[in-house]
């Protein structure tokens, strides 16, 4: 009669070796189960949607030609922001800002309201390199 001893190390390693390979088999069979109808999608094509439901849409361009579209006026031009200084006919500095099509027109709308401009400068909106850090 022959007796076997197996240290308590080696048993304690198959054990490990045992519990490592059983939990990497679950994770595989819990990965494949969860990704399956993914993996199935890619390789069946997808029914083309049904098309009975889609209403018909007509377009009227008379619409154009009617006289309530020809009576519509265009938008204003893009106006600018003028900061401006200037002197009233009592000799008062007034600082404030304009909105105006242009410089000229700025400076001709202030005169026309009595004002004496002593400056005037369109206003920059934004940053001249705005991919530049602060």
């Amino acid at each position: 009669m022959a007796i076997v001893f197996v240290s308590p190390k080696k048993r304690q390693k198959k054990f490990t070796w045992a519990i490592t390979i059983v939990l990497i088999l679950a994770v595989i069979a819990i990965s494949f189960i969860t990704f399956l109808p993914e993996i199935k999608d890619k390789f069946i094509a997808p029914a083309p949607p049904e098309i009975s439901g889609i209403p018909e849409v007509k377009i009227n361009f008379k619409v154009i030609d009617s006289e309530q579209v020809k009576d519509l006026e265009p938008f204003n031009d893009l106006q600018l922001e003028f900061n401006y200084a200037a002197k009233d006919s009592n000799g008062l500095e007034i600082i404030g800002v304009i909105l105006s099509k242009s410089k000229e027109s700025a400076l001709l709308s202030l005169q026309n309201d009595g004002f004496e401009v002593v400056f005037i400068e369109q206003t920059n909106i934004g940053r001249l390199e705005p991919f530049i850090p602060y």
